[in-house]
């Protein structure tokens, strides 16, 4: 009985190593107008009250792949800048409509943005004398190895900062913060279904592509 006993062992072991091999797909990325930082995704928005009127917004911009060098890129980077800019001030309009009012005047403005770039040809300095003495011919700078060859890659990041003032009433200095809102939904909105009845609420912006 004791050859069973030990099968039986054996075979719950098998049953529960099963389960915990089960890979757990991970969430999708929320929509870009999430609180930072979106599920741990690391872009969003955060709010920081200065004064009974005056709201300072930011928008940390989702890590996008740009092109590693050349015009295209800057192109990619000044978008990203643009986008979070957008987000920033769609934010602010709705805070100004939680809090009753109609418009907004822009107090401060500013977009940051931060580009890494890695890849191209590398060196191992130890290798292959993992574990051994250093030798000397390593003081003079000779390697006899050929370089290894890492694609290149870019990827950059945009981070916008707003201080606005809410307005009881709106003039052609300030910001419409209705019409912000509308502006921004139909600028950032995904495509809708071919046919078939509304959705029940309108979606929000498209979620920020995951890196492969």
């Amino acid at each position: 009985m004791r050859w069973i006993s030990a099968l039986l062992s054996i075979a719950a072991v098998a049953a529960l190593g099963g389960c915990v091999a089960v890979p757990v797909e991970p969430p999708p990325p929320p929509p870009l107008m999430s609180p930072f930082p979106a599920s741990g995704y690391g872009y969003g928005y955060v709010d920081e009250r200065l004064g009974p009127n005056l709201v300072r917004v930011v928008y940390h911009g989702p890590l996008r792949p740009v092109s590693y060098d050349g015009p295209p890129r800057q192109m990619q980077v000044d978008r990203n800048a643009s986008e979070a800019a957008d987000l920033a001030l769609w934010r602010a309009a709705q805070l100004a409509l939680a809090e009753g009012k109609p418009a907004l005047t822009i107090i401060e403005r500013r977009t940051d943005t931060d580009t890494r770039r890695v890849g191209g040809w590398v060196y191992d300095p130890w290798w292959p004398y993992y574990g051994y003495p250093y030798p000397y011919w390593r003081y003079w700078g000779y390697r006899p190895w050929p370089p290894a060859y890492v694609a290149p890659a870019a990827d950059a990041r945009a981070r916008a900062t707003l201080v606005v003032r809410f307005e009881n009433r709106g003039t052609p200095r300030t910001v419409d913060a209705a019409a912000t809102i509308r502006r921004f939904e139909q600028a950032y909105r995904p495509p809708g279904p071919p046919a078939g009845p509304p959705p029940s609420r309108p979606p929000g912006p498209p979620p920020a592509p995951t890196r492969p």
